[in-house]
């Protein structure tokens, strides 16, 4: 675990930030999802240096090349952690500013993960919950955290309802994916839905809905959004593409053309 000094004190903007060329989905190729035992798919799995996050624009989808990493340089003054920290590949933390401070969250992955309260000169911080938060936004009145974990045989992932209650920031409810959460967004119909590995999941009036099954896990999700009334997850050497289907949703996979 990280050391506690560290954790209270640091606010950061979020970890996973798109970098390269902005590619429009419009110009991958199509292909069906692959066998997870097949060998085109370990290829897949593999190719570290092909990892996509998607963007939703008025022009379409569109993907970039990303590496996972906390934006140092949006901390404020306060906060800086120290230079070990910094460099450290194995961490991330995410800030969420609100009227009387931030919330913050750290992500350690099999080391833990924790959320807390911070005002804005570091000078009080207040713990809520120790689970891996990959992100925070506002939903149905709340702040939301997401929370996820996906390490050997551990699949561990909630939605974390926050309030100001009497002066303080508390957890006032706490809802079990069932399963690890790897990304998040807001759909059109104000709906939570997150990338988990029991496959794409909607989060509305305190109900879940699973629209899509499988976990994709294996391809490390890293973004999800919603373009016209489809969804694209962003993932290592690919982007899934999810389209409304009879009884649920289809999926096609968009491969980078070859050269």
């Amino acid at each position: 675990m990280i050391a506690a000094v560290a954790l209270l004190t640091a606010q950061v903007a979020p970890a996973a930030q798109p970098s390269g060329v902005l590619v429009p989905l419009a110009e991958w190729e199509r292909t069906p999802p692959l066998d997870q035992n097949s060998a085109p798919f370990q290829r897949m799995q593999l190719a570290t240096d092909s990892e996509w996050r998607v963007t939703a624009t008025e022009a379409g989808p569109i993907a970039s090349q990303w590496t996972r990493e906390t934006l140092w340089s949006e901390i404020p003054p306060c906060v800086v952690p120290n230079e070990d920290y910094r460099q450290d590949p194995g961490w991330q933390l995410v800030a969420f500013q609100v009227e009387d401070g931030f919330l913050v969250g750290s992500d350690s992955g099999e080391w833990g993960g924790s959320a807390w309260w911070t005002d804005s000169t570091c000078s009080h911080t207040a713990p809520l919950f120790e689970e891996n938060v990959i992100g925070f936004t506002r939903f149905e009145g709340d702040i939301v955290a997401i929370t996820g974990l996906a390490h050997l045989g551990l699949r561990l992932g909630a939605i974390h309802r926050l309030r100001r209650v009497h002066g303080r920031w508390r957890e006032t409810e706490r809802v079990d994916l069932g399963g690890a959460a790897y990304a998040f967004t807001l759909d059109k119909s104000e709906g939570l839905v997150i990338v988990t590995s029991l496959g794409l999941v909607r989060y509305r009036h305190h109900a879940l809905r699973i629209l899509a099954p499988g976990d994709r896990g294996l391809l490390y999700p890293n973004s999800v959004v919603e373009v016209g009334r489809k969804f694209y997850v962003g993932m290592r050497s690919a982007v899934a593409e999810f389209s409304p289907a009879a009884g649920g949703f289809s999926e096609m996979w968009l491969v980078p053309p070859k050269p």
